[in-house]
C-alpha cells in the first residue's frame, strides 16, 4: 500500500506542480488584460455559479467518490450517476436558455450582461464536471493516465491563451468560451483515458441498475451534506453579492485575485488530499480503523505544516506578489490577500477531517458543525462587508476566521472517533505556525537590494527557506515529523556519499 500511495502522491505532485505554474502564468496573464473592473465582475459571476454547481450538486458527487473508493465493483454506481450528471447538465442548460429568453441578467445585479451569466453558468457547469471525472479516476486509482491528461490540457490552456490576448486580444466573452472549449477537451481525454482501460468497466453497459436502492443509499449519504450545504452555499452566494453590491466589482476583483494567488500554496497538499481521501474510504470498508487512525497521524500534521509553511511566506509577502502578478491596479490587493494567504493552511485539514467523515458516514456531524459556522460566517460578512465597509479585506477576515474556528471543531469530533489526541493535534498547529509567523516576519523584514520584486522574492525565499530548514532539522516534532526519520534519513545520505567515495 505504502509504495502504491507514494507512487500516486509523485504522479499528483507533478501534476499539482504543472498546474499551479500554469495558474501563475494565467494569473499574470488575465487581470492585467481584462482589469479590476472586469476580473470582478468575472469573479463575482464564476464564484455566483460555483456555489450554484455546489448547491444542484448536494452532495452527491461526495457520496459518489466515496462509495466507488470503498466499493470499486460496482458499475453500477457509474452508470447511476452519469445519469444523475446528465440530468444536472439539463437543468444547467434549461436556466441557461431561461436567462436568455426572458433577460434575466437584471436578477444579478453587478452590472454583468446576459451572455456573460449564461457562460458563466455553462463554464462553471463543465468545471463541476470535470471534477466529477477526477474523482472517480482517484477512486479507481487511475492517476498516471488521467494526470498526464490533466498535465497535457493545462500547458495546451496557457499556450493558447496567451495567443488569444497577445494576438487576437479577446474580451472577457471570448475568455469565457474559450474556457468553455478547453474544459470540453479536456473531459474528451479523460473519457479516453477511461475507455482504454476496458477492463475495470467491462460490462458497464449492460448492468442492471437497481434505481430505487441507488437512490435511497445516495440520498442516506447527501442529505445531511445537502442540508449544511444549502445553507452554507446560500451564505456562500451572499457573501460574493455583498461585496460586489456593497464594495463594487474593483473590490470584488481585488478579492478574485487574492484567493487565486492563495490557492496556488496547496500544490503540494492537493496532491495528497484526494490520495489520502481514498485510502481512508478503504481501509473504513475493511473495518481497519487502527490503519485510518495510522494515516491520519502520519500524514495530516505534515500537510498542515507544509500549507502553513507557504501561506505564511506569502501573507508575510503579499505586495510583492501583488505587483508580480497583476501590476500596480491591483496593488491594495494585497491588504486581502495578507488575510487570505492563511485559508489554505486548515482547509486542507478540512478536507481530511471531512474525508474520514464520510468514509464513516458520520454526515450528520459534518452537516450541524457547517450550519452553525455559516450562519455565523453569515453575521460576521454583515458586520466586516456592510457595517464597516472593509470590502474584500473583510470577506477575507471572515473566511478565514471560520474556516479556522469550523475546521478545529471538525477536528476534535473526528479525533474522538479514530482515536487520535486532539490536544496533541491542537500543540502541533499552534507551535508550527507560531515558528514559521516568526521566521516570515524575520525573513521578510531583511533589506534587501531594492532592484526588482523578482529579486526581493527570491532573496526572501531562499532566507526563509533557509531558516525554516535549520529549524525543522532541530525541532521536527512540531511539523508532524518525527526524529527518527530525521535521524534515518541523515543516516541514509551519510551512507550513499560513502558508497559514492
Amino acid at each position: 500500500m505504502e509504495d502504491s500511495l507514494r507512487r500516486r502522491y509523485l504522479v499528483k505532485l507533478g501534476s499539482s506542480i504543472t498546474s499551479g505554474l500554469v495558474n501563475a502564468g494565467i494569473l499574470v496573464l488575465v487581470p492585467r488584460f481584462l482589469g479590476p473592473a472586469v476580473f470582478g465582475n468575472y469573479t463575482y459571476l464564476t464564484q455566483m455559479f460555483t456555489q450554484i454547481m455546489a448547491l444542484i450538486d448536494a452532495g452527491t458527487s461526495t457520496a459518489f467518490f466515496t462509495k466507488l473508493s470503498a466499493n470499486k465493483e460496482k458499475n453500477e454506481i457509474i452508470v447511476f450517476y452519469s445519469t444523475v450528471c446528465l440530468l444536472l447538465f439539463l437543468i444547467v442548460n434549461t436556466a441557461v436558455f431561461c436567462v436568455w429568453l426572458f433577460e434575466l441578467g437584471y436578477m444579478f445585479n453587478g452590472g454583468v450582461s446576459n451572455a456573460e451569466i449564461a457562460l458563466a453558468a455553462l463554464f462553471c457547469f463543465f468545471v463541476w464536471l470535470s471534477q466529477v471525472a477526477i474523482k472517480a479516476a482517484d477512486a479507481y486509482a487511475l492517476t498516471t493516465s488521467i494526470e498526464l491528461v490533466k498535465i497535457i490540457y493545462r500547458i495546451m490552456s496557457l499556450c493558447f491563451l496567451w495567443v488569444l490576448i497577445k494576438v487576437v486580444n479577446i474580451n472577457v466573452i471570448g475568455y469565457y468560451l474559450f474556457n468553455i472549449i478547453m474544459l470540453l477537451g479536456f473531459i474528451i481525454g479523460m473519457a479516453v483515458a477511461f475507455y482504454r482501460n476496458k477492463t475495470l468497466f467491462k460490462g458497464v453497459f449492460s448492468v442492471n441498475v437497481k434505481w430505487k436502492i441507488q437512490i435511497k443509499s445516495f440520498f442516506e449519504f447527501s442529505y445531511p451534506i445537502f442540508q449544511f450545504g444549502l445553507v452554507g452555499i446560500l451564505f456562500n452566494i451572499f457573501d460574493i453579492w455583498l461585496l460586489q453590491n456593497k464594495s463594487g466589482s474593483i473590490e470584488t476583483g481585488f478579492y478574485g485575485l487574492s484567493f487565486s494567488i492563495a490557492t496556488l500554496s496547496i500544490i503540494f497538499t492537493a496532491s495528497m488530499t484526494p490520495v489520502i481521501s481514498r485510502e481512508f474510504a478503504k481501509f473504513y470498508g475493511q473495518g481497519n480503523m487502527s490503519e485510518v487512525a495510522n494515516l491520519f497521524t502520519k500524514y495530516v500534521p505534515v500537510l498542515f505544516s507544509l500549507s502553513a509553511f507557504i501561506g505564511f511566506f506569502i501573507s508575510f509577502n503579499s505586495d510583492i506578489f501583488v505587483r508580480l502578478f497583476a501590476g500596480d491596479e491591483f496593488y491594495n490587493a494585497k491588504y486581502s490577500l495578507m488575510i487570505l494567504a492563511l485559508y489554505p493552511i486548515h482547509q486542507t485539514f478540512g478536507q481530511l477531517t471531512s474525508s474520514v467523515l464520510f468514509a464513516m458516514n458520520k454526515t450528520k456531524i459534518y452537516k450541524n458543525i457547517g450550519f452553525v459556522f455559516s450562519v455565523l460566517g453569515g453575521l460576521v460578512s454583515v458586520i466586516t462587508i456592510y457595517l464597516l465597509n472593509l470590502g474584500a479585506y473583510g470577506l477575507a477576515i471572515k473566511m478565514v476566521l471560520i474556516q479556522l474556528v469550523s475546521v478545529n471543531v471538525q477536528l476534535f469530533f473526528t479525533c474522538r472517533y479514530i482515536g487520535v489526541k486532539f490536544s496533541l493535534m491542537i500543540k502541533n498547529q499552534l507551535i508550527c505556525c507560531l515558528i514559521l509567523c516568526f521566521i516570515a516576519l524575520v525573513s521578510s523584514t531583511i533589506p534587501t537590494m531594492d532592484i526588482s520584486p523578482y529579486i526581493d522574492l527570491t532573496i526572501y525565499a531562499v532566507i526563509y527557506g533557509l531558516l525554516s530548514l535549520i529549524v525543522f532539522f532541530i525541532f521536527p516534532s512540531p511539523f508532524g515529523v518525527e526524529r527518527s526519520s530525521i535521524n534515518a534519513l541523515i543516516n541514509r545520505v551519510i551512507m550513499n556519499r560513502g558508497s559514492g567515495e
